[in-house]
């Protein structure tokens, strides 16, 4: 698994587990407002490296592709989730995994569908994702 974090420019965080699966919601015309910019906003990996939306000729391609940039910067990613902490007021750690793996319970407990118990582990497994 290689989760993304997409940052909007308010400093909402949003967590996808593959970067394939980003692609699918985020909308281009939202890339090309500026909603993943500027101080707050960006596109890392868990791991801290920096992803940027595929361009071609200055435009930004719809359907939205991210690419990888091979540069890393662990330390813009921890400040801004420590930033979204503040915002929220709640303490953490802000380690990227920390939060990845706190997000993922966050999802899972808030899925929709609930099957029976056999057959919601069949579907989604027995726990949310782990980085």
């Amino acid at each position: 698994m290689d989760p993304v974090f997409v940052i909007t420019v308010d400093g909402d965080v949003q967590l996808y587990g593959t970067p394939a699966r980003a692609e699918t919601a985020i909308e281009g015309h939202d890339v090309r407002d500026g909603e993943y910019g500027g101080d707050l906003g960006g596109l890392f990996s868990v791991d801290g490296e920096i992803l940027e939306f595929a361009t071609t000729d200055g435009q930004v391609r719809d359907p939205v592709r991210i690419e990888r940039t091979g540069r890393f910067e662990r330390d813009a990613l921890v400040a801004r989730l420590t930033r979204l902490a503040d915002r929220n007021r709640y303490e953490g750690d802000p380690d990227p995994r920390v939060v990845a793996n706190q997000i993922f319970v966050s999802y899972w407990s808030l899925r929709r569908i609930r099957w029976p118990r056999w057959l919601d582990r069949r579907v989604n497994g027995d726990g949310p994702p782990r980085v």
